[in-house]
């Protein structure tokens, strides 16, 4: 499937009253998604499924969807493209980055979290469902990092944000590793549904 980006914007000008205006071509390229198969499997004896109280389906049959879910965030974050793993964020061309000069816990100064925004910004792109997603060390460093030597403040104020900006945590980013962008912009597609049955895969 290949959907459509806009990579740029038609031109305006500004025209007399009764001026006509001049027809423009935008920009467009595509991005394509190809399909990929996750997949886990657990192996249940009769016995077992017989014998087991809660019923152990059941508690497998979450664990496979959590499973299968935490994969496919991994995927959408980090995954690299190699083999039947899609490509992910970190690893998707012409994708903006930021220095971090915090080589050992990766955690950013005030100017560097806020040349995240900047960054966007620049593009016109700081828009949507802006937020920084980290690791749970980063954003425990975050918190008790300040943001200058006088204010008392720190990179994370008391409100759980970064000037304002949302900060989600997770544990399926590598260490050190921080992001930030209009997470509306990922795009996840789904094609057919998990199915599971007792001795079958999810």
């Amino acid at each position: 499937m290949d959907i459509p980006r806009l990579t740029g914007s038609g031109a305006f000008a500004w025209l007399p009253d009764d001026g006509d205006v001049t027809d423009q071509d935008v920009s467009l390229d595509s991005v394509s998604m190809m399909p990929k198969t996750v997949a886990g499997s657990v192996a249940m004896s009769r016995r077992l499924l017989k014998q087991s109280t809660p019923q152990i389906d059941a508690l497998v049959a979450e664990d496979l969807a959590r499973g299968a879910a935490l994969t496919i965030d991994l995927a959408a974050l980090e995954g690299d493209g190699t083999g039947n793993s899609p490509i992910g964020v970190a690893n998707t061309p012409d994708v903006l980055a930021q220095t971090i000069t915090d080589l050992t816990a990766g955690v950013p100064t005030w100017e560097e979290a806020v040349g995240f925004v900047t960054a966007l910004d620049s593009h016109d792109a700081a828009t949507g469902s802006l937020a920084y997603i980290c690791t749970p060390a980063v954003r425990g460093g975050m918190k008790t990092k300040t943001k200058d030597a006088g204010s008392g403040q720190f990179v994370i104020g008391t409100d759980g944000t970064v000037g304002g900006e949302e900060v989600l945590v997770t544990s399926q980013l590598s260490p050190k590793r921080i992001m930030y962008g209009n997470w509306n912009d990922l795009l996840i597609g789904h094609v057919g549904r998990a199915r599971y049955r007792p001795g079958h895969r999810l």
